[in-house]
């Protein structure tokens, strides 16, 4: 993995952590947004609390496509 994909991961986790625990300002919530392509980032939050995943797991998950979302929406890990 090069070094400006493990930054960009990091800056996703940086990022999703936050969202997770304080939220994020509207510009942060838009780079995650794009970033996170497929995901509503509020419903991915609650399945994530829900499923007690941190959120480095998560993007992790996210990029080896392991954490899904369809088209309509619903969250799932693939298993």
């Amino acid at each position: 993995m090069s070094t400006e994909s493990v930054a960009f991961q990091f800056e996703q986790i940086n990022l999703l952590e936050k969202h997770l625990t304080e939220g994020l300002s509207g510009k942060e919530f838009r780079l995650l947004s794009e970033n996170l392509v497929g995901f509503e980032l509020n419903s991915l939050a609650n399945w994530l609390r829900s499923h007690r995943y941190k959120a480095s797991e998560a993007i992790t998950l996210i990029h080896k496509g392991e954490i899904v979302c369809d088209y309509a929406a619903t969250i799932s890990l693939k298993g």
